[in-house]
């Protein structure tokens, strides 16, 4: 379709790009309504969404078709690692969705109807240019009948794949993955203990003497953003409610005690699964040998994770911080065939109670489960496991998370 000053971009679901789509617009022009776009108040106050469409436009009208995909938006634009995971990171996504949104409220109004248009279809980040005063409704059928062709595509070839391998897959279906990671506690038969700290206040206790502090808290630290949570002092006791539930549904009865509670002989007998961090004597004790580990200050005030194999290497939180001065939570997911009691575990913590509650929810979810595991390297599901993540924060309010360590062995 090539009508005026019309780029023709032919642009498969997914952000696929064809190499013979050719521009025949003005870029200038583009570029000017694109700026008129950017300046309108749905735009110029939001730096993530304009970044984001001034992008998109320049790349289209660069013919850069492969810097249109989710993984280079994401490194280019919002500055995520080049291995970053995006199906736990779902930024780009989020953002282009409201792109869209706001590109067609800023058409919509009378002062815009008769301008260029920009439009980012569905499914793609190429983006399609509409000249002024164009027939609309011949636009959309156009870009209609388009989609209807890739995805008549898609659909066919996807009909012809399931024919084929429908017998087989119904015999050779693996267990899904999320079992797959539970398997050590689904195979028991008595109760599975849940082990979760015992509830304390969030606020680092007072130094030893003669210990100096990292830091002088404050009203407005970390630690008591933690401690104001209504639901702190039963934070942990939510998830082991959560987690032994989940375990129902597979048929599994569970049994939650306190820590402290639980002997090294009764471990001997049973696997079992450990919630938390400090003060969790268990999650330090069976962790203690391993790759990733927590470790504390003296003075409570700074937590972190280590990785053993890379002294120095390590993911810290400071409770003492400014809560808006904290950037990242950090979890340890741990599952793992304990030596000493013959035993497996899994064990769910974070750095603080926030890394926890972050992600003992990812463990549940079947679609999470396996966004973590597409990490590990084959065969993962028959080895011990340990998955360091990252939750970016703001204003105590955990965001995107990423996997920044694994550890399979």
């Amino acid at each position: 379709m090539t009508t005026g000053h019309h780029v023709e971009v032919d642009s498969p679901v997914h952000g696929q790009t064809p190499k013979d789509a050719k521009p025949t617009v003005d870029p200038a022009e583009v570029r000017q309504q694109c700026e008129k776009v950017l300046a309108d108040p749905l735009f110029s106050h939001s730096r993530r969404y304009s970044e984001l469409l001034k992008y998109i436009v320049e790349k289209t009208l660069e013919g850069q078709h492969e810097c249109l995909k989710e993984r280079i938006i994401g490194i280019e634009v919002f500055g995520r690692t080049p291995d970053y995971n995006t199906n736990q990171d779902a930024t780009v996504r989020v953002a282009i969705t409201e792109v869209r949104k706001r590109l067609v409220r800023y058409f919509e109004a009378p002062q815009h109807r008769n301008d260029m248009r920009i439009i980012v279809p569905a499914g793609a980040y190429v983006a399609e240019f509409v000249p002024a005063h164009a027939d609309l409704p011949a636009v959309k059928q156009a870009l209609q009948q388009r989609w209807r062709r890739y995805l008549y595509v898609g659909v066919t070839a996807g009909v012809v794949v399931l024919v084929l391998g429908f017998w087989g897959a119904r015999r050779l279906t693996p267990s899904p993955t999320i079992d797959q990671f539970w398997a050590p506690m689904l195979e028991k038969q008595g109760p599975v203990p849940i082990l979760m700290g015992e509830p304390v206040s969030a606020t680092p206790a007072p130094p030893p003497a003669g210990v100096a502090t990292d830091s002088a808290a404050s009203d407005s630290s970390l630690s008591k953003f933690i401690s104001r949570q209504v639901n702190f002092p039963i934070a942990e006791l939510n998830a082991a409610n959560s987690i032994g539930s989940f375990l129902a549904q597979k048929g599994i009865h569970s049994a939650i005690r306190l820590a402290q509670s639980a002997t090294l002989s009764e471990l001997h007998g049973t696997p079992v699964i450990v919630l938390g961090s400090y003060p969790n004597e268990w999650a330090l004790r069976l962790g203690s040998g391993l790759r990733f580990r927590f470790q504390q200050n003296a003075t409570g005030s700074l937590n972190w994770i280590e990785d053993t194999s890379s002294p120095g290497k390590v993911w810290s939180v400071n409770l003492d911080a400014p809560i808006k001065q904290v950037p990242s939570e950090y979890a340890l997911i741990t599952r793992a065939l304990d030596p000493t009691t013959g035993q497996w575990w899994i064990g769910i913590g974070g750095t603080t109670v926030l890394g926890t509650l972050g992600s003992y929810p990812m463990l549940l979810d079947p679609a999470a489960v396996s966004a973590l595991t597409s990490t590990l390297p084959r065969g993962w599901e028959r080895k011990n496991v340990q998955i360091v993540v990252e939750f970016k924060m703001v204003d105590g309010s955990l965001g995107a998370s990423r996997v920044v360590g694994t550890n399979v062995w």
